[in-house]
């Protein structure tokens, strides 16, 4: 790593310090009740112009508590310094002469809505694999640069990397968010030979919000029928960094989740199972790679690990890698970490078991 991405990546370490210590977390069990308290969260714009009404929602023993700055605002500074350190640290396009990237392409509409991706296509005649990589957020923030620097590093690996937006909560309600990830993965395969890519090789990444959508990718892809258009769903191999996987219990009876779901527990149960990755694992699940910091107070590993056991359980493969001492946002830019993300990603991909039938 050059002089400056270093100095970069201890700045951004001095701050999310300095955050952790302004807002005097505290480590949460992972089942343990607390006091819920209501938070606003602040309008934000996306990359459509759409703006994001705000909200109130409850808190939930996953998260940390705050004496300072509410939930919203604490996860507002991760977001900012994620996607500036991945920004900063991911290599500039005149620096990569042998990667192609074609930005803002349109992969689905929803009404009026245009969504949007960027393309990182690795020169030469391929056709190569592909991976999808879907941002984190909480589901409510972010946008498909956020996780650039994933993309530059896999396209340099022979992989054709699609880096997507999808609608946000508030305004939209889940299931949106799986819904247009979906439609990625469908427009992918479509659209396979005008971007050099083997639709029998499709993978995903993604971190964090990000991390948990690629997840429920990998346990509810299903064999092309008229219920998806023809068009295979099933992905070849997952990573996930930081992924909450299971949604079926909560101390607040998921009150907390109402911006994101329109409900809790007790009034939209189904919409709970529905996103909770690990009730649906089987053992025609592609391979996973988690990787977790152990000291990840926004999602323990344990919010991980629930996916990775129940794929265990059903004979699929899994790899759980832990970094000792790291929050949230270092997991995600941890360089041993994302090594070996990548790594799985492109034996699985390059690999002849890999193959599909789109």
């Amino acid at each position: 790593m050059s002089y400056y991405r270093s100095a970069v990546l201890h700045i951004a370490g001095k701050f999310l310090s300095a955050a952790r210590l302004s807002t005097k977390t505290r480590a949460m069990p992972f089942s343990t009740d607390r006091r819920k308290s209501d938070y606003s969260a602040n309008c934000k714009q996306d990359d459509a112009g759409e703006k994001l009404a705000g909200v109130s929602t409850s808190r939930v023993a996953f998260w940390p508590e705050s004496s300072f700055f509410s939930k919203d605002r604490l996860m507002l500074r991760w977001n900012i310094v994620f996607g500036i350190v991945c920004g900063l640290t991911a290599p500039v396009h005149s620096a990569e002469p042998e990667i192609e990237v074609r930005e803002k392409v349109v992969y689905s509409k929803v009404g009026e809505r245009e969504l949007f991706l960027d393309a990182f296509i690795p020169k030469g005649e391929g056709p190569y694999p592909a991976i999808l990589i879907v941002h984190g957020g909480a589901w409510r923030s972010g946008n498909r640069n956020q996780l650039r620097l994933y993309a530059n590093a896999l396209s340099r690996r022979g992989l054709v990397c699609f880096a997507i937006d999808y609608r946000l909560a508030p305004q939209h309600k889940f299931p949106a968010q799986i819904e247009d990830c979906r439609e990625a993965v469908k427009w992918i395969r479509t659209q396979a030979a005008n971007y050099k890519v083997n639709p029998t090789k499709l993978g995903a990444i993604g971190y964090s919000a990000g991390g948990h959508l690629v997840c429920l990718l990998g346990t509810t892809g299903e064999a092309p029928s008229d219920k998806n258009g023809n068009i295979d769903t099933r992905l070849q191999v997952i990573a996930a960094g930081g992924a909450p996987t299971d949604f079926r219990s909560f101390p607040d009876n998921g009150r907390w989740a109402e911006y994101w779901m329109g409900g809790d527990l007790k009034t939209v149960p189904e919409k709970f199972r529905d996103a909770s990755a690990a009730a649906f694992a089987d053992k025609n699940d592609p391979p996973v790679f988690f990787f977790n910091g152990t000291a990840d107070e926004l999602v323990p590993v344990a919010w991980s690990r629930a996916c990775h056991d129940a794929l265990q359980e059903k004979g699929v493969k899994v790899e759980m890698h832990t970094i000792e001492g790291a929050g949230h946002i270092q997991a995600a830019m941890n360089p041993d970490a994302l090594e070996k993300a990548y790594d799985f990603l492109e034996l699985e991909l390059k690999s002849e078991k890999s193959d599909a039938a789109p």
